[in-house]
């Protein structure tokens, strides 16, 4: 049975019988059985409909006969079954000569006392194709799974359900072989010779006393180095660093985008950003760094102000809001990223045994086939030629491999295994950017540099360290240890390595908005005269500004702390170190007064620390008026010209008239002629409300940050699936 593409044959059920009246009872069962075959062929062209097919009065009856199960074979020790111990439902008639004749997961048999025969194949193929240059082998195979009841005459049919292996398989990527298990089935010989027509007689056992036939066959093609190492890399995104440490990256100029080698080579501009995923502990981005691209940080990120990150940066920390880090938008992400984990145990006790089993001493300008170099390697200089098919080059080196101005040819693979302490790659390149033609594997006790240009993967978690030099290109994965990357690094992916997701389809589709505070410069400008003494004798005026400081946040906020009484004075200059600010603070009582000298000294210092993007504002508190004088100018003039200063200077002066004394008049002209406003209080416990209002003020002017994350990162594993394609359809019938 051909179970799709099939010809459709409409015939009635009632017709049929009569114009096979004349026939034997067994061409007329598998007459009516081949019609069964073809209704249920168009049946799985259209799934959503109900069909008819009709048996005549025959004995017919479904019955359990035997068991099918299907299993595929990974490349290495794992298999999956695609259909288990499936109970072959068969509709079988019995003739009056003692035959039998049945329906049996898509195919019609007929049965004798001691052998059976097939009158109608079951939907499967096992052909090769060259189609890669090597030969290789595809299985396909519809099942067929009949449910319900039975009766003579009209029976209708439904599909309930189907399943295909190419979808469903979980846990094997490359499938190399399959099992087919037929079991306790009254047609073993004709399954036999059947699957020994497809597979050929060497892959098929046939164990009659328990009428049971099994298949072991080859999937896709004949790899014999592959089989025996058992590597499947984990690929999030171009550059990958796990260390036991926190990881700091101060690189200048680090840039990781993408493009995909099976639309054709990089081609700078028509890219986007990619990930560099780092599992640590904590990932450091210091001042010094800018990045383009994805940081993911497993656990904690920390920025310092004056970094750099385009577009944001991720980080796994579930308990801390998504936030702007100094100048850097971040976003945390809902799962830590599984942990790549060494392959040190494949490269050594898989890769190099075999290798050296082969006992081909690697040559200059190698081509297909493998090789095994006991110590040291060094490329220079050469040409590996990977072939046109699947054979590939594989090389095992227990030294140091040093890779320099090399190019691959050919349209295969090569695969480096490498032992030694130490690999260096510079000027190595492969056709079109098409990374995945050189691949090199190493232990964790590898230190690995890179420079200049690399194009291929570099696979070697956990590795010692990973060096990437100044000015280095690369094009394709790197997967290490813990990572010192220089200035100008480019790092282009090739998305079609990507093997694994670190982010789910939530993280890179989430947004939100965040309020962050404006940049601000605040002074406090205290008064320290003697008349204190008196109107603060508790000394508040300190708790009062120091609670204020406390509503300050770095690095958005800088405070300076100064005194003043005929002159000023400094206790704390203009600072982000805020706990340092707040420690300054102490309660000076002694001298006459000069509120000029207080605000032209804090001027001094804002000009002293001037950042053009931040807003500067001074708070100024005294207790009188200014002391008269007999010479020199009048120190209210002096005072207002320093207001005027202020003003000019984008200095908005906010004041507090404290104690009966106080000129409330001249500190209420002070603030207007800068911007700000103007508080009387009659005690020194009412400085720290009056205070909180006017910072609440400044920083109530804030600045909204929007972030719409967007992204898609599919994983694109190598599989061979489309070598092996099992599909079991359930059928419902229903007798009248």
């Amino acid at each position: 049975m051909v179970l799709i593409g099939a010809a459709v044959l409409a015939v009635s059920g009632m017709a049929l019988i009569d114009s096979l009246q004349s026939d034997s009872a067994e061409s007329q069962g598998l007459n009516e059985l081949d019609q069964l075959d073809h209704t249920l062929t168009t049946q799985g062209y259209d799934s959503d409909s109900v069909r008819s097919f009709a048996l005549s009065d025959g004995a017919y009856e479904m019955v359990q006969d035997g068991t099918i199960t299907i299993t595929a074979k990974g490349q290495f020790a794992g298999s999956e079954t695609v259909v288990d111990d499936l109970a072959l439902q068969t509709i079988s008639l019995e003739t009056d000569e003692g035959q039998t004749v049945g329906y049996q997961a898509g195919g019609v048999f007929v049965g004798t006392d001691d052998s059976s025969r097939v009158h109608s194949e079951p939907a499967l193929s096992y052909e090769t194709r060259n189609a890669t240059g090597d030969a290789s082998k595809h299985l396909s195979f519809s099942v067929v799974d009949l449910q319900g009841n039975l009766s003579t005459g009209e029976n209708r049919v439904e599909e309930r359900s189907r399943e295909r292996s190419r979808e469903t398989l979980e846990n094997i990527r490359y499938v190399a072989g399959v099992e087919i298990r037929i079991e306790n089935t009254t047609y073993h010989h004709a399954w036999d010779t059947f699957l020994s027509d497809e597979f050929g007689h060497s892959a098929v056992t046939h164990y009659e006393h328990n009428q049971t036939v099994v298949v072991e066959a080859d999937i896709d093609h004949n790899r014999p180095f592959s089989q025996y190492v058992n590597l499947y890399p984990t690929i999030y995104g171009g550059l990958h660093a796990g260390a036991n440490s926190p990881v700091e990256l101060s690189a200048d100029g680090l840039t990781i985008d993408s493009y995909d080698s099976r639309d054709g080579p990089y081609v700078s501009g028509n890219t986007t950003a990619d990930l560099f995923t780092v599992d640590t502990s904590e990932l450091r981005v210091t001042s010094a760094a800018d990045i383009d691209g994805l940081p993911v940080a497993n656990e904690n990120l920390k920025i310092q102000p004056g970094a750099s990150v385009t577009p944001f940066a991720f980080y796994e920390d579930s308990l801390l809001p998504p936030s702007q880090s100094s100048d850097v938008l971040t976003a945390n992400f809902t799962e830590p990223f599984d942990t790549i984990e060494p392959v040190t145990d494949e490269v050594t006790n898989q890769a190099i045994p075999n290798l050296k089993a082969n006992d081909t001493a690697l040559t200059p300008n190698p081509g297909p086939g493998l090789y095994y170099r006991d110590g040291d390697a060094t490329l220079t200089h050469e040409t590996i030629d990977t072939g046109s098919g699947n054979t590939g080059v594989h090389i095992g080196v227990t030294g140091d491999l040093t890779m320099k101005n090399v190019d691959l040819t050919g349209t295969g693979q090569a695969h480096l295994y490498v032992t030694g302490d130490e690999i260096d790659l510079t000027n190595v390149d492969v056709p079109d950017h098409n990374a995945s033609s050189l691949w090199i594997y190493a232990t964790e006790n590898t230190s690995i540099t890179i420079g200049d240009r690399f194009e291929g993967v570099v696979y070697a978690p956990g590795s010692d360290e990973l060096t990437i030099e100044d000015g280095t290109d690369i094009y394709g994965s790197v997967v290490g240890g813990t990572p010192d990357i220089g200035d100008d690094v480019a790092v282009h992916f090739d998305e079609s390595l990507r093997s694994a997701e670190a982010l789910s389809e939530e993280d890179l589709n989430q947004s939100w908005s965040s309020t962050e505070p404006n940049e601000l410069d605040v002074s406090f400008v205290l008064d320290s005269t003697g008349s204190m003494e008196w109107n603060d004798p508790d000394d508040l005026i300190k708790p009062a500004t120091q609670n204020a400081i406390g509503m300050l946040t770095s690095p958005y906020h800088r405070a300076g702390v100064y005194e003043f009484d005929q002159s000023g004075r400094t206790l704390h200059d203009i600072s982000g170190d805020l706990d340092a600010v707040h420690d300054s603070v102490v309660a000076n009582e002694d001298g006459g007064t000069d509120i000029s000298t207080g605000i032209e000294h804090a001027l001094d210092r804002h000009a002293a620390f001037e950042d053009p993007d931040r807003e500067k504002h001074m708070i100024l508190m005294t207790d009188g008026e200014n002391s008269p004088v007999w010479w020199g100018p009048d120190p209210d003039e002096k005072t207002l010209d320093q207001a005027e200063r202020a003003a000019a200077n984008n200095v908005t002066i906010w004041t507090i008239a404290f104690s009966d004394n106080a000129d409330a008049d001249l500190m209420g002209e002070i603030a207007s002629i800068t911007g700000g406003e103007s508080e009387t209080v009659e005690e020194a416990a009412d400085i720290e409300d009056v205070m909180e209002q006017f910072l609440a003020e400044v920083i109530d002017e804030e600045e909204t940050i929007d972030l719409d994350v967007n992204l898609e990162f599919d994983a694109n594993p190598r599989t061979n699936h489309d070598a092996f394609d099992v599909e079991t359809f359930t059928f419902e019938i229903e007798g009248n």
